[in-house]
């Protein structure tokens, strides 16, 4: 009996240890502890997408990552940064990610990116409406170009898809670029220093009450741009392709 009771407190121990274990494992497993994890996300102060607000910053594209972070299990720390130093971070395998990028050749040779997660109406060619009479006569963005009449402004670092971009640098000397802010290409389009620039409708409204404009401006859409850019988190190559797997989890979850 005595041989039989150690033997039975032996395997009482084993049995013990090895629930513990299967315990532990479960636990790493469950969304509390994939909770744990920190993504630093940079954005761009770009309304209505990104707006900087006193806490964290809000916008379509701020609250449509949150909740796929929040189902995914991470948490997020928000940096707002200028194009350019966005850019350079990832260039530099900065462990952070970025949202509503544009995923282009170029930046998939450095940068790593996520399922989409938003789709933009065509741009269209954005004037003070007295430009805009003269711009009208043009029935695609390729022929505006090709006239060399007519300056375009745009956000340095910023890509507008890849039709886009690429007639951008066929006509350098037809381009203006500000290191900023879309409100100041606006401001620009008001004091006459650039002929148009390029918006989404969803973008118009927002922008043109923030800038506080008071001109009539006037959008046009061009045959030759294609409809609706597809953004994207763009992360650094540093950023663990575990991660990336459990965020596209979430976006497909978010989309049904």
């Amino acid at each position: 009996m005595i041989k039989f009771s150690r033997e039975f407190d032996t395997l009482t121990i084993y049995l013990s240890i090895l629930a513990v274990s299967l315990f532990s494992i479960l636990l790493i497993g469950t969304p509390a502890a994939l909770a744990e994890e920190r993504l630093s996300i940079l954005y761009i102060d770009y309304p209505p997408y990104y707006v900087s607000g006193n806490s964290k910053p809000t916008g379509l594209l701020i609250s449509k990552v949150d909740k796929i972070m929040e189902k995914a299990g991470i948490k997020v720390d928000y940096t707002c940064y200028p194009s350019k130093r966005v850019l350079y971070d990832i260039q530099q395998g900065v462990d952070v990610a970025s949202i509503g990028w544009f995923k282009t050749k170029e930046r998939e040779s450095y940068a790593k990116f996520s399922l989409p997660i938003y789709t933009n109406k065509a741009v269209g060619v954005f004037a003070l409406n007295e430009v805009g009479k003269k711009l009208s006569v043009f029935s695609s963005l390729k022929s505006i170009m090709e006239s060399r009449q007519f300056k375009l402004g745009v956000i340095a670092g910023n890509s507008e898809g890849s039709y886009v971009d690429e007639l951008i640098k066929l006509y350098p000397d037809q381009i203006s670029e500000v290191y900023g802010r879309q409100i100041q290409l606006l401001k620009m389009l008001e004091d006459h220093r650039v002929d148009f620039i390029l918006l989404p409708p969803e973008e118009v409204d927002v922008l043109t009450k923030e800038a506080r404009v008071t001109r009539k401006f006037v959008l046009l859409e061009m045959g030759d741009i294609p409809e609706g850019n597809k953004r994207y988190i763009m992360y650094s190559k540093s950023v663990p392709q575990a991660l990336i797997d459990r965020v596209n989890n979430a976006i497909l979850e978010s989309s049904k």
